[in-house]
């Protein structure tokens, strides 16, 4: 892997917080921004409560309720290809 050298200001409380999270992990300053910048750092991610994912499956099939009585509508259940289409269209096109 490439690395790239970056230079940054922080301001000083941020330097310190990050100086102290370094040392409490046994990393480098610059290894814990990588992880921070790459996502992988599973300390602070959100992770989803059991709360949140049955009010999120209630709304998915509140959502597919909703769907399955919506009754197809014209248009629907085509009976032509995009072949047909464009060549129907360029026969009226070469006519003119």
């Amino acid at each position: 892997m490439v690395m790239v050298r970056k230079q940054l200001y922080l301001p000083a409380k941020l330097d310190k917080e990050l100086a102290e999270e370094a040392s409490r992990r046994g990393v480098s300053q610059a290894e814990l921004i990588r992880i921070r910048l790459e996502g992988r750092d599973t300390a602070t991610r959100h992770t989803r409560t059991s709360a949140e994912d049955s009010r999120r499956q209630e709304a998915v099939n509140a959502l597919r309720e909703v769907r399955s009585r919506i009754k197809p509508g014209p248009g629907t259940g085509r009976k032509f290809n995009r072949e047909e289409v464009y060549a129907e269209r360029l026969d009226r096109i070469s006519r003119r």
